[in-house]
C-alpha cells in the first residue's frame, strides 16, 4: 500500500500491478470524477500542483531537484521536469514513476501540460488543440532561453513531441520538450533535423523518412529569428493533421504523434509514426549525485 510520506498529488494509487495503468472512461478527460483516482491521470495531478506554484522560477542551473519549473497564466500551461523509476527500489508499486511512493525527476527531460483537461492529439477541444493555443511556442521558447523558467537547451540538438494516442500512457495532454536521443543517423528525429532538402510547399506532398520502422512526414518553416516568431501564429496541431492526411494511407484509422524540431533557419513540423518520447528522446535518469534527484513522493510539489 501507498507510504505515509505520499502526498495529495500522488496518494490515490492502487499498489497493484494489474492496475498500474487503469482508467475509467477514456472517453471523457482527467476532469471527469469517474476517473479521477485512475493512474493514467496521475500526470493531471501534478500539472494541478504544479500550477498552484508561482515564481520565482529557476533557471535551467538552478535547483535541479525541483519538479514544477514554470506556470504561463497566460498561456495556461506548465512546465515540469518528467518523471522516472526509482533505480534503487525492488518492488514494482515503488519503482512506478507515475504512482509509486519514491520517484526520481530526469535531469533534462521536460513536459508541457495545460492547464485544462486534455487528452492529446485527438482532443477536439479548441482550448487543447486549437489553432490559437500557445502550447507549441511556448515549449520552444522556454527551449532555447536560459533565464527563470527556461530550459537552457539553445542551439544543440532537442525537439519537441507529444505521443500518438496508442504511444501515450497518460491521459492527460502533456508535450515532451528533451534532447534528441541519440543525436545519430539513427534517430528518426535527427534524420528529420539534419535534412536540409525538407518540402516546404505546403501544396506538395511532404517529405517522410522511415528509420529503424519508425516514420515521420514532415515539412520545413522558414525562420531566421531565434526563437522563431512565426510560431505565434502557426498552427502546429492543425499543421501536423494536414500532413497525417496527406501522407496517411487510412487517416481516420491510423493513429499519429507531432513533434516539433528546432534548427536553423527555421523548424521542422512533423506527423510521427510508430514510436515515442522514450524511443528518441533523453530519458536518463540522474545517477550524481541520485539522492538529489530521487525523492519520496511529494517532495516536489510540498
Amino acid at each position: 500500500m501507498a507510504t505515509t510520506t505520499t502526498c495529495a498529488a500522488l496518494g490515490y494509487a492502487k499498489p497493484s500491478p494489474s492496475q498500474t495503468y487503469c482508467m475509467a472512461n477514456f472517453k471523457t478527460t482527467c476532469a471527469d470524477p469517474a476517473n479521477a483516482g485512475c493512474n493514467r491521470c496521475a500526470i493531471y495531478k501534478v500539472m494541478q500542483a504544479c500550477a498552484a506554484q508561482s515564481s520565482p522560477w529557476p533557471t535551467p542551473s538552478q535547483k535541479g531537484e525541483e519538479a514544477c519549473r514554470y506556470h504561463s497564466t497566460a498561456g495556461n500551461y506548465v512546465i515540469v521536469k518528467s518523471r522516472t523509476v526509482d533505480s534503487t527500489q525492488t518492488s514494482q508499486h515503488e519503482k512506478d514513476p507515475d504512482t509509486g511512493s519514491n520517484i526520481c525527476i530526469m535531469p533534462n527531460h521536460y513536459i508541457l501540460m495545460p492547464t485544462t483537461a486534455c487528452t492529446g492529439v485527438d482532443d477536439s477541444n479548441s482550448k487543447c488543440t486549437g489553432p490559437t493555443v500557445a502550447y507549441w511556442d511556448g515549449a520552444v521558447r522556454h527551449g532555447y532561453g536560459s533565464s527563470a523558467g527556461d530550459l537552457g537547451f539553445g542551439n544543440s540538438h532537442w525537439a519537441v513531441m507529444i505521443n500518438a494516442p496508442d504511444e501515450r500512457g497518460q491521459h492527460q495532454m502533456h508535450i515532451h520538450v528533451a534532447p534528441l536521443e541519440p543525436a545519430a543517423g539513427n534517430n528518426i528525429l535527427f534524420v528529420a533535423k539534419e535534412d536540409n532538402n525538407m518540402e516546404t510547399d505546403l501544396t506538395k506532398p511532404p517529405t517522410h523518412h522511415t528509420v529503424n520502422g519508425y516514420t515521420v512526414a514532415a515539412y520545413f518553416f522558414k525562420d531566421a529569428t531565434t526563437p522563431p516568431t512565426s510560431l505565434k501564429t502557426l498552427d502546429v496541431f492543425g499543421t501536423a493533421a494536414a500532413i497525417h492526411n496527406k501522407f496517411s494511407k487510412n487517416p481516420g484509422q491510423e493513429a499519429y504523434g507531432v513533434a516539433l524540431i528546432p534548427k536553423k533557419g527555421g523548424y521542422v513540423v512533423a506527423a510521427t509514426y510508430g514510436f515515442a518520447d522514450v524511443d528518441v528522446m533523453d530519458t536518463k535518469p540522474a545517477t550524481n549525485p541520485r539522492n538529489k534527484f530521487c525523492q519520496a513522493a511529494c517532495q516536489p510539489f510540498k
